[in-house]
């Protein structure tokens, strides 16, 4: 009996040491719980020693704890930190004006605020018809800065009056410190209102800003003229409406006269004649005249005639009524759809002004002819009959008195498709630029001498512009139609 604790105690002794054996080891654990964690170490290891490893038993893998120090948690959050600013407003007169700094996205018509870094700033302001406008501002932070520019007018305009009726001859005389313009009654009719022994003619004055009536030009058609070839008015009537219509164009250079007359033919024909009627010429022209240019030496006629409602086209004729060619079969361009600018002769009677656009000789269709960006300024020589481009730009222009150069109103022109969109968007003006054209040299030197001129385009297309006097005449927007000068600044 007293030998059984001893067996006991080996027993045990035995039991641990089997028990033992079969549990991994404090270093086979720490490999098996590092093969779940990184095993890429693990492969690494056997491509090293080149021997497989059996697999691990699989145990469940304890995720790692981490610890964030104070810097690692400083790194890990960020911090947003508010930069001070100061505050811009702007107030311009007028107010509208387009507002940017340059240099930077802000920008927004005046009246604007702006909230900004402390700094310097470039600032514009731009308003058609002003002068831009530019200022450098340093502002500081929790400061306020208030502009109020007054933008300056590129030009002023002087009205001279109300116009009771259509407006017609503009020009300014040889000195340039005058004007003369006729004015017709709107209730006559066409072929009434455009005679000029039937218009009220003034003279202004630029100086002292008066205007004084001037004597209407005599015709020299007497009444038994015009009756004997069916051109009216015999006398004028008393009472509207008219008794007869035909349009009739008086040479102010020559005795010739082109008129319509139903009473020579039974269809309406156009006719050249001398002012007593006699020399009588059937001119072979598709419609009546709506239009007559005489040049000054008396030389040369062009005659309008109205295309479909479009435009016109024009017919160069020589006074002793060769009728020489259509000006678009003469000069491969075609100008029917354009409304406003109409060819013009040079002062010495030699050239030909007119706004077109090249065609090659081909029919182009309505969209090319209604883009107004493709029409150029051209020159026709009438001695040679060759002609070429002086400008790609295309407008109302003039001559200058001497034939030098050519003024023009840059984009200021129609076609029917603008001026029906122009209907539909309620605009009657046109801000456009005033250029010169200098003739003398082959290069055809420009020279821009105004922009953003308010011109009103569909109330009238009469413009004259006077180098002497800085100054131009025409039917201008302030808000409304107004005749008046615009002087250069």
């Amino acid at each position: 009996m007293k030998n059984l604790p001893i067996i006991s105690g080996v027993g045990l002794m035995l039991w641990l040491v089997v028990a033992t054996s079969c549990q991994p080891t404090a270093v086979e654990n720490l490999r098996n719980n590092s093969e779940n964690i990184t095993p890429v170490n693990s492969l690494q290891e056997d491509e090293m020693t080149g021997e497989q490893e059996p697999s691990p038993t699989p145990t469940r893998a304890l995720a790692p704890t981490v610890t964030l120090t104070p810097e690692v948690m400083a790194t890990s959050t960020p911090v947003v930190t508010q930069v001070p600013t100061a505050v811009v407003h702007i107030i311009s007169e007028p107010e509208g004006a387009l507002a940017s700094v340059i240099d930077n996205d802000l920008s927004g018509e005046t009246p604007i605020s702006w909230a900004l870094p402390p700094g310097t700033y470039s600032v514009t302001l731009a308003l058609t018809g002003y002068e831009e406008w530019i200022t450098s501002i340093t502002i500081e932070a929790g400061s306020q800065i208030t502009l109020t520019p007054t933008l300056r007018q590129h030009h002023t305009i002087v009205p001279i009056e109300d116009l009771s009726g259509p407006l017609w001859n503009l020009r300014w005389s040889d000195d340039g410190q005058s004007l003369m313009y006729s004015l017709s009654d709107e209730q006559w009719p066409y072929h009434v209102r455009l005679l000029p022994a039937y218009q009220s003619w003034w003279r202004y004055d630029v100086s002292s800003g008066t205007k004084q009536a001037l004597p209407s030009p005599q015709t020299r058609i007497t009444n038994s003229v015009r009756e004997s070839l069916g051109i009216c008015p015999y006398p004028l009537p008393e009472a509207l409406p008219y008794p007869c219509s035909s349009n009739f164009y008086e040479s102010p250079t020559s005795n010739r006269i082109v008129f319509e007359s139903e009473k020579l033919s039974p269809t309406v024909h156009t006719w050249l004649a001398d002012v007593d009627g006699s020399n009588l010429i059937l001119l072979e022209l598709s419609d009546s005249p709506q239009d007559v240019m005489w040049s000054s030496d008396g030389q040369w006629l062009l005659i309008g005639n109205y295309w479909g409602g479009d435009g016109n086209l024009y017919t160069l004729v020589s006074s002793d009524g060769t009728v020489i060619k259509n000006l678009e079969e003469l000069t491969n361009t075609s100008h029917y759809r354009v409304h406003g600018p109409t060819p013009q002769f040079s002062p010495d009677g030699q050239k030909l002004a007119f706004v077109g656009i090249e065609t090659g000789g081909r029919r182009l269709p309505t969209e090319q002819l209604d883009q107004i960006d493709a029409y150029n300024l051209y020159i026709l020589d009438l001695n040679t009959l060759e002609y070429q481009m002086v400008s790609p730009r295309a407008g109302l222009f003039h001559w200058a008195n001497e034939g030098s150069g050519l003024y023009i109103l840059d984009g200021a022109l129609q076609t029917p498709l603008s001026a029906a969109e122009d209907m539909n968007l309620g605009r009657r003006i046109l801000y456009t630029d005033l250029y010169y054209i200098d003739l003398t040299q082959e290069s055809f030197p420009e020279q821009k001498l105004a922009s953003d001129i308010p011109v009103h385009l569909t109330y009238s297309w009469e413009w004259a512009y006077s180098p002497e006097a800085r100054a131009m005449v025409g039917i201008f927007d302030l808000e409304g139609p107004v005749f008046g000068i615009l002087f250069l600044k």
